[in-house]
């Protein structure tokens, strides 16, 4: 599952991801999520029931979920309160920090692969 905004989801770059990723995806456009994360709006139960109704009509459960908006990030927990600890999450944040630590060569960052 991908958890996104429609100005990212509309991309030339988005679109290009969708071919590379080479697996079967669900797109969430979720444009109201960023405004209320940033105001700290976004409750888990809100994102539950959001989540329950879209997936609902989709008859999906997702096994990993990638974050395609930096506000994202921000409720990785609640996420995997809902979906289960096991839940595959995959953001630009983490790639970002790897890839500063890198250019600056500094150890450490963030995940296994820092």
């Amino acid at each position: 599952m991908i958890l996104t905004t429609k100005a990212v989801a509309h991309s030339f770059n988005y679109q290009n991801f969708l071919l590379r990723i080479k697996r079967k995806s669900k797109t969430l456009i979720l444009d109201h999520w960023p405004q209320e994360i940033d105001d700290g709006n976004l409750t888990e139960d809100k994102i539950r029931v959001t989540l329950g109704k879209l997936l609902a009509r989709k008859k999906f459960k997702p096994q990993e979920v990638i974050l395609a908006c930096s506000q994202f990030n921000d409720i990785k927990t609640e996420l995997r309160n809902i979906f289960g600890h096991n839940l595959k999450i995959h953001d630009s944040f983490d790639d970002t920090v790897r890839n500063v630590c890198k250019v600056l060569h500094i150890r450490g960052g963030v995940g296994k692969k820092s």
